[in-house]
């Protein structure tokens, strides 16, 4: 699976988004994670992400790009009684913060 988290950071990186000094935005759409992952969502994508594939995501990221920012987006939560699509929201946020206090 880690195969698959590689994949996607290469295709990021070679397109040249926001690396060295480029200012980058990052996103997080949660209906991209399947909804074992996160069901609090409008639209749950089946066979979607999960949540060590995007903190991996993440953490590869910080390496090689300038980030200024980030949201995460379709968070809803009366869709999810658990209340596990906020805690992986917050855990994505929090894993954000961390980097950038480690790379700035």
């Amino acid at each position: 699976m880690l195969c698959y988290v590689n994949g996607i950071y290469d295709k990021i990186n070679n397109r040249g988004w926001g690396q060295q000094k480029n200012p980058t935005y990052l996103t997080i759409d949660i209906d991209a994670l399947d909804p074992s992952q996160a069901p609090g969502t409008g639209t749950p994508e089946i066979g979607g992400l999960f949540t060590w594939q995007i903190l991996t995501m993440i953490n590869m990221l910080f390496k090689t790009h300038n980030f200024i920012g980030m949201d995460v987006v379709e968070v809803s939560p009366p869709y999810d009684v658990s209340e596990i699509t906020s805690l992986a929201a917050a855990t994505f946020v929090w894993r954000y913060i961390c980097n950038v206090s480690s790379y700035k």
